[in-house]
């Protein structure tokens, strides 16, 4: 069981992702969401288009969570064709924030409204 050394591993991510927003939030022209290029990408076989993944990995859920709690409007961003580089699963998007419980009360990504509230760190017992 990975439990607390993975939590651990996530919360350090989420940490350095916060740190580099800070730092680059004041440069103009940044795409304030440009952290969150590199962690979408784990979960790049679940919304993917075609792909038969079933659920999201835990490091992917990690990641979205970090990126939702660094900035919810950069999950959205990162969810996007554009972003992700791939066509995307609209169903997909909108079952990422339920199946990795995040803590979305009024999350609009795509014209899709994610409405759950479930406990913070579900994902991580």
């Amino acid at each position: 069981m990975a439990g607390p050394a993975y939590f651990l591993a996530a919360l350090a991510v989420c940490f350095s992702m916060a740190a580099a927003v800070a730092t680059a939030s004041n440069t103009p022209g940044h795409n304030p969401c440009s952290f969150a290029e590199l962690p979408i990408q784990y979960c790049k076989p679940f919304l993917q288009k075609g792909r038969h993944c079933s659920k999201p990995s835990l490091i992917c859920c990690a990641l979205v969570f970090d990126i939702f709690m660094v900035n919810p409007s950069c999950l959205c961003e990162a969810m996007k064709p554009s972003f992700l580089g791939v066509a995307v699963d609209p169903a997909r998007v909108s079952l990422l924030p339920e199946l990795c419980h995040l803590p979305t009360n009024n999350l609009h990504c795509f014209g899709t409204s994610f409405a759950c509230c479930l406990c913070l760190f579900a994902w991580v017992t």
